[in-house]
């Protein structure tokens, strides 16, 4: 198995926007607003940040906290980033390197066999598995 690449923070995506404009008040909680989403998806370039597939509109486009909500992550403009739904789904609430696992084992003559996570604790424990970890979409372009 590839070593694990380090859990680089995306760079932020400058798109001249107040953090307070990101976020809007519902009846059923929050949501991101319409037009920070416009601006995300066209500064992260309409891919996914994670795994580089286009995505064709803001309005299907994800916005994903990097760092996890339940991790300490806020909506800090820092913290989102433009996923795809199969990414963003995949990630959950969890950290970047859980996704980073889900996409290679989607890829490995192991996937059915053993989950995720059971993955990523064999990993540790020096179990070298038939899984390839791949940079994520971002990683490739700004690192």
């Amino acid at each position: 198995m590839q070593e694990t690449l380090k859990n680089t923070y995306p760079p932020t995506v400058q798109i001249g926007f107040s953090e307070l404009d990101v976020v809007k008040t519902t009846a059923n909680g929050w949501r991101f607003s319409l037009t920070f989403k416009r601006a995300l998806w066209e500064a992260s370039g309409k891919k996914c940040c994670y795994c580089g597939d286009v995505i064709n509109t803001h309005k299907t486009m994800h916005v994903d906290h990097f760092i996890p909500r339940r991790a300490g992550g806020t909506h800090v403009l820092a913290n989102l980033v433009s996923a795809c739904s199969r990414c963003n789904m995949l990630k959950g609430d969890r950290e970047p390197e859980y996704l980073r696992y889900a996409l290679a084992m989607a890829e490995s003559p192991i996937a059915g066999i053993i989950t995720t996570s059971q993955a990523i604790e064999l990993n540790k424990a020096g179990v070298n598995l038939p899984i390839v970890l791949g940079a994520f979409h971002y990683e490739k372009r700004y690192l």
